[in-house]
């Protein structure tokens, strides 16, 4: 399990959503354990109720065990 901190953006007037999340090493799990890296979420939101986002995903894992 690939474990991280985010930091989320959002514009209410927009419905745009930006988060940032860190990959903590020490706390991922399975293949994911040591990995570090950092990932980016852009997108926007396409509904309300419920609350769904549609995002574009850009980043880097870097495993342990490569």
């Amino acid at each position: 399990m690939l474990k991280a901190s985010n930091v989320y953006l959002y514009d209410l007037a927009t419905g745009h959503v930006t988060v940032m999340s860190r990959i903590h090493p020490d706390t991922s799990t399975g293949r994911f354990a040591g990995a570090t890296g950092v990932l980016f979420f852009s997108g926007k939101t396409i509904s309300t109720n419920p609350f769904t986002v549609q995002t574009d995903i850009a980043g880097e894992i870097c495993l342990a065990n490569e």
